[in-house]
């Protein structure tokens, strides 16, 4: 069961050559267009501080990916059984840690001395004047 803008999205979570790899299946037309590759690795990059590779499956069942050359030649050459996939939860938007708010600020007292004062004044009373020896 999902909220309105939750989705469920298969993929696996891996570590390739000590690197978290995330990889999202997504339909074969996407791959067709790498600008909507891009869009779809930095929105799922943005919910995981992961690697995210994206596969799609031709009509004969074999894996394309678009992701870091590396990874991908690495993904390519693994048995597609090997990866274990899984369904996840892809929440629309990332979640916002909650954290105490900021208090507000508070004006100092009033002391008396914020205002101006004339020479020969402290704190608006008048100095005894001074006899020079």
């Amino acid at each position: 069961m999902t909220s309105g803008s939750d989705a469920i999205v298969y993929g696996a979570r891996l570590e390739l050559c000590g690197v978290a790899v995330r990889v999202v299946v997504v339909e074969a037309r996407c791959l067709a267009d790498a600008a909507a590759c891009r869009f779809l690795v930095q929105l799922f990059q943005a919910h995981a501080a992961e690697t995210v590779v994206l596969m799609a499956q031709d009509a004969w069942a074999i894996p394309t990916y678009f992701g870091p050359d590396e990874i991908v030649r690495i993904l390519a050459r693994m048995p597609f059984e090997a990866i274990p996939w899984r369904r996840y939860r892809f929440r629309g938007r990332p979640r916002e840690v909650w954290r105490l708010p900021l208090p507000a600020p508070v004006e100092p007292p009033f002391t008396g001395t914020d205002l101006p004062t004339e020479p020969g004044t402290v704190d608006g009373r008048r100095l005894a004047p001074t006899v020079a020896a």
